[in-house]
């Protein structure tokens, strides 16, 4: 605001002067290029001010709302014999009312049984919130497959959630989904891909 308005103040200034003076086209010549300038900053300023301004709205709503592109996941930490559940907002901004429910949808053939259910008025940027209980597998089953149904101020997304045993730990490999939209990956480095360094997500 304060340059497009020292841009102004000059322009005036200039133009006043020039009209002062009774000067020949030779001598005015210059002072074309000189309102050239000036105009083409002050059309730059102008723009770079409604990107600013735009930004600063975008920033404000997802300060008050939440940010839709990040939503609060779920990961796993795991040490030799202790797992535990981790509920992590990576965002640069707050989120609220969040509200997830976990399945573990590992057996094809029976029905998903609940395993976690977690409420939080907020979460602030870039916290996170360890489960209170220890994760115990209930079998001895190499891999497991959860679901989690994700809830927040700006709407709901799917987590799918995959454990691997390798010897007393478990690696994760986890993607959030808004319908067929991907918008978060949380995975372990260690964990096998393919060819194209992709992961398999077919059960």
């Amino acid at each position: 605001m304060i340059a497009i308005g020292v841009v102004q103040t000059v322009t005036a200034i200039v133009g006043s002067y020039v009209a002062s003076k009774k000067f020949t086209y030779r001598q005015k010549r210059p002072f074309f290029w000189v309102f050239v300038g000036l105009a083409a900053i002050g059309l730059s300023l102008t723009i770079w001010q409604a990107v600013l301004m735009k930004r600063t709205g975008e920033d404000a709503t997802r300060t008050a709302m939440g940010d839709a592109d990040h939503p609060p996941f779920i990961a796993l930490i795991s040490l030799p014999g202790v797992h535990r559940f981790v509920v992590t907002n990576g965002s640069n901004y707050p989120c609220y009312g969040v509200r997830i429910r976990m399945f573990d949808d590992t057996a094809k053939d029976a029905p998903a049984r609940i395993v976690r259910d977690w409420n939080y008025a907020e979460m602030g940027a870039h916290q996170a919130f360890m489960d209170d209980q220890l994760w115990i597998p209930p079998d001895d089953t190499l891999q497991r497959h959860f679901t989690a149904n994700i809830s927040t101020r700006t709407g709901i997304v799917t987590e799918e959630l995959i454990l691997r045993k390798t010897g007393d730990q478990w690696m994760r490999a986890s993607r959030v989904m808004q319908g067929m939209h991907l918008l978060e990956t949380d995975i372990d480095s260690a964990w096998p891909r393919s060819s194209g360094a992709e992961v398999d997500w077919k059960r």
